[in-house]
């Protein structure tokens, strides 16, 4: 059998985020869909895998777009995607972070790692995953919400940029618990979002059931053909005994959500929108008032198709699930 084609950008930068947080090799070639010998191939020599001429295709950045864009990468907190909408529109990002990472004086940093799933956690993953193969229809009346923390400093430790071995690292300044920070709770369902909502970074049960009763419960009033389904995980104030009788008393449903399934919440995939529009180009902020302001800005702006289509993306997570037997997903 011939060797496989060349590892992608985007295959490489899952494959060092999987060693990373202590993944092997043939378990990363599993969730990647590539052969283990070809992961192995990478990992063995990183910096010198594919380096040998090729004989395909001309290349389609010539010398000088590629030293253009390797100048503006230097030390920027720009993502690959940003430079090539400037400097290469009509090449894709996946050329563009190839001509970057291609250098090897450049490195952009590590993802955030995932929560390690332990044995009950894959386990009850792996039901829920049964129990809700069938589901269609039901994701549409779900509502998958969250509380969310901003710092006036940037996110915890997503703080990104193409680092240049040959100048001086670029310095994230922080101040004592990021300068202060903003809790906002917010939902969505295919039927769009809910209002957001400034709630305490220390709530108890009965703060979490005043924001329900201010922000859920009309949401959900506001369209009565629906019988809605909430999402919400397992933190302590969501499962306290107050809450679930509030709940009750509304005729709200809940999941039995699994712990440790963000990969499975669309609504982390929001959070990354947010958190992107919030921090672009590495923004920080002098006061709550201004990161209030940003993060309200970011959430209306937020189009409508994109809640949509977040709320349609169940099914196949629940199938990825079901073929990952319970481990977590790429989604």
């Amino acid at each position: 059998m011939g060797r496989g084609k060349v590892l992608s950008a985007m295959e490489i930068g899952k494959i060092q985020a999987y060693t990373d947080v202590g993944l092997s090799a043939r378990i990363i070639a599993k969730k990647i869909g590539r052969s283990h010998n070809v992961v192995n191939r990478f990992l063995k020599n990183p910096n010198g895998y594919a380096t040998k001429k090729s004989t395909g295709r001309p290349k389609s950045l010539n010398a000088q777009q590629v030293d253009t864009i390797r100048k503006a990468a230097s030390n920027s907190t720009q993502g690959s995607r940003q430079i090539q909408k400037q400097l290469a529109p009509t090449t894709s990002r996946s050329t563009v972070y190839r001509a970057i990472s291609s250098a090897q004086i450049w490195k952009w940093t590590k993802m955030a790692q995932e929560p390690a799933l332990k044995p009950h956690h894959i386990q009850h993953r792996a039901k829920f995953a049964d129990e809700h193969m069938t589901w269609s229809a039901e994701w549409n009346d779900t509502i998958w919400t969250d509380e969310k923390k901003f710092n006036l400093d940037g996110p915890d430790g997503l703080a990104r940029y193409w680092r240049d071995a040959q100048q001086p690292p670029l310095v994230h300044r922080t101040r004592n618990f990021g300068g202060g920070r903003l809790m906002i709770w917010a939902g969505f369902s295919s039927d769009g979002p809910t209002p957001l909502a400034i709630c305490s970074c220390k709530m108890n049960a009965a703060d979490y059931i005043d924001i329900l009763d201010r922000h859920l419960l009309p949401y959900v009033n506001s369209n009565p053909n629906k019988t809605y389904i909430l999402m919400q995980d397992n933190a302590s104030i969501h499962k306290a005994k107050k809450t679930m009788e509030w709940l009750d008393q509304h005729n709200i449903k809940t999941l039995d959500w699994p712990a440790c399934s963000p990969d499975l919440n669309p609504i982390e995939n929001i959070w990354g929108i947010l958190v992107r529009d919030v921090y672009k180009n590495g923004q920080q902020y002098a006061n709550v008032a201004d990161l209030e302001t940003a993060v309200r800005r970011a959430w209306s702006n937020i189009p409508a198709a994109t809640f949509k289509k977040l709320a349609s993306t169940l099914p196949k997570r629940i199938n990825l699930l079901i073929k990952s037997g319970g481990e977590g997903i790429d989604y």
